[in-house]
């Protein structure tokens, strides 16, 4: 994103590993991020003191070390983290828990939708004789059911080994799904009550 030069990301990779660093990541580039990160901020508290010998080499140092970092923060939340890895920052737990509850809340939304449809469905067939056939629609609704309850599962599942961006991303993507289904219900309750 920042256009840096790949030979300057292999260099501290290098550097990183010969250092001994522990990088505690299964993602490189987050883990040279977090590396320069932290060299950054160690070379700035040394520069804070009067009495440094070689300050204009630690100032270069402190700039190469600028150009790696990148911003990840969002709301104090660092995106780079990842759940798994981080147990003892409790923060890092918050966007997947918001995850969930949107999920449950999206599927209750839907799932009263649906039902509020059928229902309207079977009392406007209720005067048709109908064959005691099993409905295609009905194996498909149950099948769409437990897909609903499941894909939210495996994405919290996921969201715990992923980086906090991809689960914040799915939070986001609910909560304007939430706010889409409910502009979409209260349209279509405003056209029948007109009807």
């Amino acid at each position: 994103m920042k256009r840096i030069n790949p030979e300057l990301i292999e260099k501290y990779t290098v550097e990183m590993k010969e250092s001994g660093y522990n990088q505690n990541n299964s993602y490189a580039q987050i883990a040279v991020l977090d590396y320069a990160q932290t060299k950054y901020q160690e070379i700035s508290t040394q520069l804070e003191q009067e009495e440094v010998e070689n300050r204009e080499e630690l100032e270069a140092k402190r700039e190469e070390y600028n150009q790696l970092r990148l911003n990840m923060e969002f709301l104090g939340l660092d995106l780079s983290k990842v759940p798994t890895q981080s147990l003892n920052d409790w923060k890092v737990y918050i966007i997947p828990v918001l995850y969930v509850i949107t999920s449950i809340v999206s599927i209750k939304i839907t799932t009263a939708t649906q039902n509020k449809k059928k229902s309207k469905e079977l009392v406007a067939n209720e005067g048709e004789n109908k064959e005691e056939n099993p409905d295609p629609m009905d194996q498909m609704q149950q099948m769409n059911k437990s897909m609903m309850y499941m894909t939210p599962v495996m994405s919290v599942m996921i969201a715990c080994i992923a980086p906090l961006g991809l689960a914040l991303y799915w939070l986001i993507s609910n909560v304007l799904m939430i706010i889409e289904r409910l502009v979409i219900n209260k349209v279509m309750e405003s056209k029948e009550e007109k009807n």
